[in-house]
C-alpha cells in the first residue's frame, strides 16, 4: 500500500471529522431553539422538565464539540485552516477560536443547568431558554465565521438576544427602557463593524479572515491602501468593539443591562457577550496591527474606559452594578494588552476573568442572601481634610453620575434632535391639505422638463416617472393618512413602484438626471428622519414611514450605481418588503383587540400577545435588515457599489439610513414592551384563534419570497 495515499486518506478523514464537529458546535444551539420553538407553537402548557432536558442535551453537545475542536486543532499543530463545512458559510479556526468555543461551551453548560432550577417557575421559562439558545447559536458564529460578514451575521444575533433578555421582565418599565437603550447601542456600534466589512472587501478585495491575515503592510501598500484609510478601518473596528465591550463612551449600557435574570447576566454581560469585543480584535489584528498610531488609539482608549470605569465601581451600591463597572474595566485593560501586542496575555486574560465574573454573577443572589443573614454591615468613606476634599468629593459625585456621559447625550444630542423633530413637525402641520396635493402636479411638472433635459426620446423616461411617484408617495401618505392598514397597503403599493424601478433603464450615465433625481432621494429621507422623532405618532405610521424613507434611499443608490445593482436592490427591497407587510399584519391584527386600562399597568404586545408579537418583531427586523432576510446581503452589496463611486454620497445616505433604523427600533420596542404613555391591555389569544391564522400565513407567504434571492 502506498503510504503517501494512507497518509492523504488519513487527512481527508481527519477534515471530515473536524467538519462534522464544527457543525455540531453551531447547528447544536440552533436545533434547541427549532424543537423549543415548535415546542411553544403547538403546546400551550409549558412542561419546565422537557424544556430543560432539550436546553441541556443542545449545551452538552455543543460543549462536548467544543472540546472536540480543542483536540483536533492540537493534533493538527495549532495550524489555522478555512473550511466550508455548511454551504455558503466559510469558517475559520485557529487557536484563538479554538479557546474561545471551549470557553462558550463551558461556561454554555453551567448556565443552563444552573437555570432549570432558577428559573424554576418563571412565566417566561420556555422564552428564557429560547434566547439562551440564539445567543449560544450567535456566539458560535462570531467564533468560527470565516469571514466578517458571517461574523457580523452572528454579532447582530447576540445583540437581539441579548435584547430580549434585558427585557426578559416584560411588566417591569425598567427591562424596557434598558432593554432599548442596550439593543440602540449595539446598532449603533454595530455600524463600525458593517461599514469595516464594506470598506475591508474594497482594501483587501475580500473579507476573508485567512486572506487578510496573509497581507503584510507592504502588499497593502502596493495596492494604493493608505495609511489614513487603515486608521479609518481600525477606527470602525474599534468602534464596533468598544460597543460589545462597554467601553467610553458606551458603558451606561452595560450595568442597566443588568436588569434582565441573573443566569442571563453571568454568560451574556459577565463572561462571554461582553468579551466579543476582544475577539473581534484578536481576530482583526491582522487590519490594525500595521498601524501604530492605531495601536496608540486602542491603548488610549482601552486606559481611559478602565480607568474611568474602576472609579465608577468602587462607588455602586449594589452587587449587579460593581460587577458590571469592574467586568468593564478589566475589558478596557485587555484593549492595552493588545494594544501592546499581548496577544497570549489578553486571551488568558479574557477566560479567567469569564470565569471569575460567571462565578460571581451566579453566586451573587447567595451572597447578597447570606449578607442579609449574618446582618448589614455599613463602612463609611471619610474624605480627606482641606483642599483635597473638595477634590476627591467632586470625584465621588462625577462617578456616581457615571461622569455625566448620559446627561451629555440627553442634553446635548437627543433634546436637540427632539426639538428639531417637533419644529419641523409643528412647520409641516401648518400646510393644508390642498396645498399638500399640489406636489403631485409639481413631480408630473418635473417629468415633463426632465424629459426636455434628457434629450434622448422616451430612453430611462419609464425611470424618472417611477421615480418621481415614489418620491411623491411618501409626502402625500404620510400628511394625510393615519390609519395604520391603509397606510400598510401605501407601503406595499410603494414596494410595487420602487420594484419596477429597479427592473426598469435608466436614462444615460452621463445623463444631468442622475445626480438630480438621487439628490431628490435622499432629501426625503431626511425629512422623515425628522418628523419619525414625533413619539406622539402611532407605532404603524412611524414603521411604515421608516419603511418608505429606507425605500427612498435604496432609490437614490440605484440611480447612483446604475441597472448593474438592479438584483441587490430587488434582493433588499424583498427582505424589507416582507417585513413590512409581516409587520403591519400583525399590528393590524393586535391593534384591532385592544382596549384603554383603568390602572397604571406597564404592558405591551409582548405580554398579551405572545405568539403575534414574535411576528411583529420579527417584521420589524427585516424592515431594518436584520442579517435572516435577503435584505442584508443586499445591503452590503449595494453599499460596497456605492463607496467605489462616491464616498461622501455613501456615508450621507448610510449615517441617514442608520438613524432611521434606530428610531424604527426606538418605536417597535415601545410597542412590543410597551410605553407609560400609551397604556392599553389586550385579551390573551393563541394559534387557534382564526383570526390569527389570516395574520400568519400571509406573513409567511410574503416571507418566503426572500428565498429566492438566497
Amino acid at each position: 500500500m502506498n503510504p503517501i495515499s494512507v497518509l492523504s486518506d488519513i487527512h481527508t478523514s481527519g477534515r471530515a471529522i473536524l467538519s462534522v464537529v464544527l457543525i455540531f458546535c453551531i447547528a447544536s444551539p440552533a436545533v434547541g431553539f427549532v424543537i423549543l420553538a415548535l415546542d411553544s407553537l403547538f403546546r400551550k402548557k409549558i412542561s419546565e422538565s422537557f424544556i430543560a432536558k432539550v436546553s441541556r442535551y443542545a449545551a452538552g453537545l455543543q460543549l462536548a464539540a467544543s472540546f472536540g475542536v480543542v483536540a483536533a486543532l492540537v493534533d493538527r499543530g495549532f495550524h489555522p485552516f478555512h473550511l466550508f463545512s455548511i454551504p455558503g458559510v466559510p469558517l475559520f479556526l485557529d487557536w484563538t477560536a479554538a479557546v474561545y468555543m471551549a470557553l462558550v461551551g463551558f461556561i454554555g453548560w453551567i448556565v443552563v443547568s444552573y437555570s432549570e432550577r432558577y428559573m424554576h417557575r418563571e412565566s417566561g421559562y420556555r422564552r428564557f431558554f429560547i434566547c439562551l439558545m440564539i445567543f449560544l447559536f450567535g456566539i458560535s458564529l462570531i467564533i468560527l465565521g470565516g469571514a466578517l460578514d458571517t461574523l457580523f451575521i452572528g454579532w447582530e444575533i447576540v445583540g437581539l438576544a441579548s435584547f430580549l433578555l434585558v427585557g426578559f421582565y416584560v411588566e417591569r418599565p425598567k427591562a424596557a427602557r434598558h432593554a432599548l437603550r442596550t439593543f440602540l447601542t449595539y446598532r449603533l456600534c454595530d455600524v463600525g463593524l458593517l461599514i469595516g466589512a464594506i470598506l475591508a472587501h474594497a482594501l483587501y478585495h475580500s473579507g476573508m479572515f485567512e486572506v487578510i491575515d496573509g497581507r503584510s503592510i507592504g502588499s497593502v501598500a502596493t495596492d494604493g491602501v493608505t495609511p489614513m484609510m487603515l486608521l479609518a478601518l481600525s477606527f470602525l473596528i474599534f468602534l464596533a468593539a468598544a460597543g460589545k465591550g462597554a467601553q467610553f463612551p458606551f458603558s451606561g449600557w452595560l450595568p442597566r443591562a443588568m436588569e434582565g435574570p441573573t443566569a442571563s447576566s453571568a454568560v451574556f454581560y459577565g463572561s462571554l457577550s461582553i468579551h466579543c469585543g476582544v475577539y473581534l480584535l484578536l481576530r482583526t489584528e491582522a487590519i490594525w496591527g500595521q498601524s501604530m498610531s492605531a495601536r496608540y488609539m486602542l491603548f488610549a482608549w482601552g486606559a481611559l474606559s478602565a480607568l474611568l470605569a474602576q472609579i465608577t465601581a468602587s462607588v455602586q451600591p449594589t452587587v449587579k452594578g460593581h460587577i458590571a463597572w469592574s467586568s468593564t474595566a478589566q475589558v478596557g485593560l485587555m484593549f492595552c494588552e493588545l494594544a501592546l501586542g499581548w496577544h497570549v496575555l489578553a486571551v488568558i486574560h479574557m477566560v479567567l476573568h469569564a470565569l471569575l465574573r460567571c462565578y460571581h454573577l451566579l453566586s451573587s443572589p447567595s451572597a447578597v442572601a447570606q449578607h442579609f443573614r449574618e446582618g448589614i454591615h455599613f463602612r463609611s468613606y471619610p474624605f480627606a481634610a482641606g483642599g483635597r476634599r473638595k477634590w476627591s468629593s467632586a470625584l465621588y459625585l462625577a462617578a456616581m453620575n457615571e461622569f455625566y456621559v448620559d446627561l451629555f447625550f440627553g442634553r446635548y444630542v437627543i433634546s436637540r434632535f427632539r426639538f428639531f423633530s417637533s419644529a419641523l413637525v409643528q412647520k409641516l402641520g401648518q400646510i393644508r391639505k390642498r396645498i399638500w396635493l399640489l406636489i403631485p402636479m409639481a413631480a408630473i411638472s418635473v417629468v415633463g422638463v426632465a424629459g426636455e433635459v434628457n434629450g434622448a426620446g422616451l430612453a430611462g423616461m419609464p425611470a424618472v416617472a417611477l421615480t418621481a411617484i415614489a418620491i411623491v408617495i411618501p409626502f402625500v401618505s404620510l400628511r394625510v393618512i393615519q390609519r395604520t392598514s391603509f397606510l400598510g397597503l401605501v407601503s406595499v403599493g410603494f414596494a410595487f413602484i420602487i420594484a419596477a424601478l429597479f427592473s426598469s433603464r435608466l436614462p444615460a450615465f452621463n445623463s444631468i438626471l442622475r445626480p438630480v433625481f438621487g439628490s431628490a432621494s435622499i432629501i426625503v429621507p431626511t425629512i422623515i428622519l425628522f418628523l419619525l422623532g414625533d413619539e406622539t405618532r402611532s407605532v404603524g405610521w412611524r414603521m411604515n414611514a421608516g419603511f418608505q424613507g429606507l425605500g427612498l434611499l435604496l432609490v437614490s443608490a440605484f440611480w447612483m450605481c446604475g441597472e448593474g445593482q438592479s438584483y441587490n436592490c430587488l434582493s433588499t427591497l424583498a427582505g424589507t418588503g416582507s417585513g413590512i407587510i409581516l409587520l403591519n399584519l400583525a399590528l393590524v391584527f393586535m391593534e384591532s383587540r385592544k382596549r384603554p386600562v383603568a390602572n397604571s399597568r406597564f404592558l405591551g404586545f409582548a405580554a398579551s400577545f405572545p405568539r403575534a408579537s414574535v411576528l411583529f418583531l420579527l417584521g420589524s427586523l427585516a424592515v431594518v435588515t436584520f442579517p435572516f432576510t435577503s435584505a442584508f446581503r443586499g445591503e452590503d452589496q449595494v453599499l460596497e457599489a456605492a463607496f467605489e463611486i462616491s464616498h461622501v454620497a455613501t456615508v450621507l445616505g448610510g449615517t441617514i439610513a442608520i438613524l432611521i433604523q434606530l428610531l424604527i427600533i426606538n418605536a417597535m420596542s415601545q410597542a412590543y414592551f410597551g410605553a407609560p404613555r400609551h397604556e392599553v391591555r389586550y385579551p390573551q389569544l393563541d394559534l387557534s384563534d382564526r383570526s390569527f391564522a389570516l395574520v400568519l400565513f400571509p406573513a409567511v407567504a410574503a416571507l418566503g419570497s426572500t428565498l429566492y434571492f438566497f
